[in-house]
Parts: structure tokens; sequence; C-alpha cells
């Protein structure tokens, strides 16, 4: 899945290899309720993220973002939710002052999965640093699943690999996806691939489920999406 304000371009140069996103926060003005219904309702977007409410001091579950989550229910789009680290100090930066570290914890999404459970809904960056959380909230709410981006390549390897490491532990392997949350550095999706390949707790299988199959799963790829994908 790839969004922001390049997406035309990737979607140009990368064809159906392309799962374009719809970008959100709560400084897009035009995007009202009613606009993202008409944009998710073309078919050009097939997920609702980044939504990067986390940014303006938003919870996800706070009734500014109610309109929205009602719509990707609705539409059954599936939905990326920032939720755990920006750049260190992001709440000190020039427009992020309403940036903070308590809407790291995935259990602010909780009362949004109980108002929408038939919503299709990963966390970003896995909400690293706040692995208890994280293992509640997959615990209580099996729909979710989680990405690495980010934290598979900004924090210390070994750092990554425990946070993983502990996520697997607790059997929930199958609803962990590959992120790179590659912004300008495109040499960092070739590290976070890395950080996955190396980590010696994985099996193969494993690595092929948090690289692509998982993924695949919570997307609902068709078969022949996927043969493509593998170039058949």
């Amino acid at each position: 899945m790839t969004n922001g304000p390049f997406i035309d371009d990737y979607i140009k140069n990368g064809g159906e290899r392309i799962i374009p996103g719809l970008w959100f926060d709560f400084s897009k003005k035009d995007l009202t309720p009613e606009k993202v219904r008409e944009l998710l309702s073309s078919g050009k977007y097939k997920v609702f993220g980044e939504i990067g409410i986390q940014y303006n001091g938003v919870s996800p579950s706070d009734s500014l973002f109610e309109p929205y989550t009602k719509i990707a229910e609705e539409l059954d789009v599936p939905i990326g939710i920032h939720i755990g680290p920006g750049p260190p100090g992001a709440a000190y930066f020039p427009g992020l002052g309403n940036y903070r570290a308590k809407l790291h914890s995935p259990l602010v999404v909780e009362e949004l999965l109980l108002r929408h459970p038939k919503l299709r809904i990963y966390l970003m960056h896995a909400g690293w640093p706040m692995i208890d959380d994280l293992l509640a909230v997959l615990w209580t709410h099996p729909q979710v699943y989680v990405d690495v981006g980010v934290i598979c390549y900004a924090i210390p390897r070994s750092a990554f690999h425990s946070y993983l490491k502990s996520i697997m532990e607790a059997g929930f392997g199958k609803r962990v996806m590959f992120g790179s949350d590659q912004m300008n550095w495109p040499g960092t999706i070739e590290v976070g691939i890395e950080a996955i390949t190396t980590a010696d707790f994985l099996s193969e299988e494993q690595k092929r489920d948090i690289l692509y199959n998982n993924a695949a799963r919570f997307l609902r790829l068709s078969k022949e999406e996927i043969a493509k994908h593998y170039g058949k």
C-alpha cells in the first residue's frame, strides 16, 4: 500500500503493483466526510490511510473521527492508522505541537473497534514501544493487524527484533505486516526487509508471512492478483 502527495506518480510508474491509499489528517480541510466517501467510493483508493491524526493530537476513538470510520466500515475499505513514533522530539517540531506520546498506545483504538467491529484495521508502527498495550489489543480484537514501518529501520536492530519477537512469541505472527514508511529514503526499504530476513527467531514461513502473505490476506487479494505479483 502506498499513499502520499506523489501517489499518482507511483501509480503511473508502478501500475498494478501499487495499492493506493488515501492519506488523511485534520489539516486537510478539503477532506470532509462527504469528500472522503466520494473518493473511497470511486475505487481509486483501496485503503483509507495513512490516518495521521496522532499529529493533530486526536485519538482514533474521538468523536471527531467517527464520521470517517463509519464510511470505511460501510464501504469495507481497510484503514491504516498511525499509532506509534513520529520523528524524535516530534511535539517540538514547527506545526506538530499537538503530537502526543500517549497516543502511541494501541489502546486508543479500542472504543473505535467496539463501535465498528467489522472495520478492517491495521496499526502502523505496531504501537512501538507500547508492547503490553499492543498485545492486549491483539488478544482482545482479532480483526486488528499491525505493520512494522519505521521501527524496522529507525530504531536499533536489537530493539526492533526484541519488539517483534514479543509479538511472535505471543502468537500473533499471522497479523504482522511489513511496512517501510519510506518517504524520502528508498534505501530504507532494503534495510527494513533485511531486518526481517536476518531475524533468527523467525522461520522462513514466518518471514514470508510478514513480507507478503499476511498483507495479501488482510487486503483480500484475489488469486489472480497474487499470481501477478509472483509473475505468473
